[in-house]
């Protein structure tokens, strides 16, 4: 199920003059999507200047936890899995991803004894971007 949504010439005017200051400093999946600047912009009322230094920020720190390669560079200490259950398990009659967190199995003084605080946030982040990468494959379809 893909959302489409319908911007206005001033947002989208908004939009290109967000990216055009971007130009030749992002990825080019990144550099593409257009939503993205829409996201930024809304965040900060379309006030250009607060959305292009919000969205450095945000390029920044993509940069410094090494996001573009979290999926296949990082590895999560060993037991760091097994403390941290949960997932996306399939999906719907929809096509829609069904996500399952064992709560109930989470062990928080495990996780601690498994794992650096910086490694529990990675694990985090990996799941997250594992996610976001299935959800753009699904939408793909």
């Amino acid at each position: 199920m893909t959302i489409t949504i319908e911007y206005t010439v001033e947002q989208k005017a908004a939009m290109e003059q967000l990216k055009r200051r971007f130009a030749g400093d992002m990825k080019p999946e990144l550099y593409e999507d257009t939503h993205l600047f829409y996201r930024f912009l809304k965040a900060r009322d379309f006030n250009l200047d607060l959305a292009e230094s919000m969205l450095k920020k945000h390029l920044q720190w993509r940069k410094d936890f090494s996001l573009d390669t979290i999926l296949t560079d990082y590895t999560p200490p060993e037991g760091l899995s097994k403390y941290f259950p949960g997932g996306i398990i399939g999906v719907d009659k929809d096509q829609c991803p069904v996500k399952y967190f064992a709560f109930g199995s989470l062990d928080p003084k495990g996780v601690r004894k498994a794992a650096k605080f910086s490694d529990i946030v990675k694990h985090v982040i990996q799941i997250t971007e594992r996610e976001a990468l299935f959800l753009k494959k699904q939408s793909l379809k």
